[in-house]
């Protein structure tokens, strides 16, 4: 060798080490971009969930046409009502509303132009009453106000003056002048009825006996018995036919509650799957930034080392002896990061279909042999004694050689890590028709794992915050096993016991290997 060669070849060396240091730091940067759009992605869908969910709920509870509450929010608001009622000793009044002659607009202006006019009818009513009050729109021309707080029929009666008056207001409406003119039928809770179905029926009656005296009036459903209306001569004949209307009415709302109650259940089934959509989408995402920030410490780790590295680097001689051991640790570093990348690399791959299994015929004795071989130095270091339970004769099986070996790999290492210092770890391989069997035991490790299928999950919060890395390999271990049509279980064996991992992979008939 030429004086200088010696020198020049750890230059070299050197220049390779920070030529793949730069290489894995590009890669790093990549692998945590697609981790923070994943993490934007997830976040967006569970936002986009919760905007569906609250659409829904309002689309359910608002009468299309108005936006005014429909019966369902009516009912819900009359419950409330009624409870704080009951325990104040006051009333609340159900008026039943309906605009006189409404057929002759549509006839004469359009349904356009009816539309128009319901959407202005449903303004009046709502800036008629107070904020505390409820108006719906009960179907067509027909609008139900739920009065609150009332101490007296005095109360209901201004009310309802003020609803007709603010109607009769003429009103232009494209190049036509409208004036409204609607009857109103009372009930009162207690006094009537104790339901929202049952006042609603009665105030229905009593709309039909102020219709039946013409103009603009209203009716209380107590009011029947004697036939007087508010300004108007009495209205004997109107009791008999009123009850009439009101046993009918009280059939169609009863079938009509059925259909709501139907159509109620329906719609909480929906709320219930979009909210745990929504729960799914947020744990999720909740798990994916605790991955990423587990992730982040993880890779920071080899950086360290290397970067005292490189400062020694720049202030030693080229002949120095501690040259070398400088250079072991910047290649177990970048291999260490290497093989992360690898993983995530890989899971990605399984996550998008494009994992590439090349399956062949293939002697796993052999190939779990050479993953103990390569696990083993980094066993040693930990003072780790592995025990050994391997087949005498062959066990054939279709796969991937390069795969299989990662496979048990990672296996080895995961378990190694999670093992104390001086422990011991157990393999054994068992073949039996239709499968091989590996089972690897950690003996003297604090449980890290157990039977749920979420270990293997890259995003799973428990095994990142208990494992010494980021628990990627579990994920890999999974997704290649499940390309080899195997299944991959683990547990806990018990307190103190450590943990078991067990891959099960399709055997192949000897004569068929062969």
């Amino acid at each position: 060798m030429a004086p200088g060669d010696g020198v020049t070849h750890r230059l070299d060396s050197r220049d390779d080490a920070a030529t793949r240091s730069a290489l894995i730091l590009e890669q790093l940067r990549e692998a945590n971009e697609r981790l923070i759009l994943a993490a934007l992605q997830a976040q967006i869908e569970s936002e986009s969930a919760a905007l569906r969910l609250s659409a829904v709920q309002r689309t359910a509870e608002l009468d299309a046409l108005t936006a005014l509450p429909n019966r369902m929010l009516l009912q819900d608001r009359f419950q409330q009502a009624a409870a704080i009622a009951a325990r104040h000793g006051t009333r609340l009044a159900v008026l039943f509303l309906d605009l006189n002659d409404f057929k002759q607009i549509n006839d004469t202006l359009g349904h356009f132009a009816g539309d128009q006019v319901l959407r202005h009818v449903a303004t009046t009513l709502v800036s008629s009453v107070r904020t505390a009050d409820t108006v719906s729109r009960h179907g067509g021309d027909e609008f139900v106000v739920l009065l609150t707080d009332v101490r007296d029929r005095s109360d209901v009666t201004v009310t309802a003056e003020k609803v007709l008056t603010s109607l009769a207001a003429p009103t232009p409406h494209g190049q036509h002048v409208v004036r409204l003119a609607a009857s109103i039928g009372i009930s009162l809770f207690p006094d009537d009825g104790d339901t929202i179905e049952a006042l609603t029926a009665l105030a229905d009656a009593a709309m039909y006996g102020s219709k039946r005296g013409g103009a603009a009036r209203y009716l209380f459903h107590g009011d029947l018995s004697d036939a007087e209306t508010v300004g108007a001569p009495p209205m004997i004949e109107l009791h008999p036919r009123s009850v009439t209307l009101a046993a009918e009415v009280q059939l169609e709302n009863e079938r009509q509650s059925a259909l709501m109650r139907t159509a109620n259940e329906q719609l909480v089934l929906a709320t219930l799957d979009a909210r745990a959509i929504q729960t799914e989408l947020e744990v999720a995402n909740r798990r994916q930034m605790d991955f990423m920030a587990v992730l982040a410490h993880e890779l920071r780790n080899p950086l360290a080392p290397m970067r005292n590295v490189s400062a020694l680097l720049a202030r030693i001689q080229p002949d120095d002896p501690i040259l070398p051991r400088l250079q072991d640790i910047i290649e177990r570093q970048v291999v260490h990061m290497a093989r992360m990348i690898d993983d995530l690399l890989d899971v990605s791959r399984a996550q998008n279909g494009t994992l590439a299994v090349d399956k062949r015929t293939t002697e796993l004795t052999a190939l779990v042999a050479d993953a103990i071989a390569i696990c083993q130095p980094e066993m040693d270091l930990r003072q780790q004694e592995l025990t050994c339970n391997l087949p005498s004769s062959p066990v054939y099986v279709v796969g991937d050689a390069i795969r299989l070996t990662q496979i048990f790999t990672n296996l080895l290492s995961n378990a190694s890590k999670y093992t104390r210092n001086g422990g011991s770890l157990t393999l054994a391989m068992t073949a039996d028709a239709p499968n091989v069997v590996v089972t690897l035991i950690d003996n003297d490790s604090a449980p890290t794992t157990d039977a749920r299928p979420t270990i293997f999950d890259q995003f799973d919060p428990d095994v990142h915050s208990r494992a010494v890395g980021p628990g990627i390999g579990l994920t890999v271990i999974d997704e290649l096993v499940k390309a080899h049509g195997g299944s991959v279980t683990a547990r806990v064996r018990g307190p103190g016991c450590g943990n078991q991992l067990v891959v099960t992979l399709p055997i192949l008939r000897r004569a068929t290997a062969s």
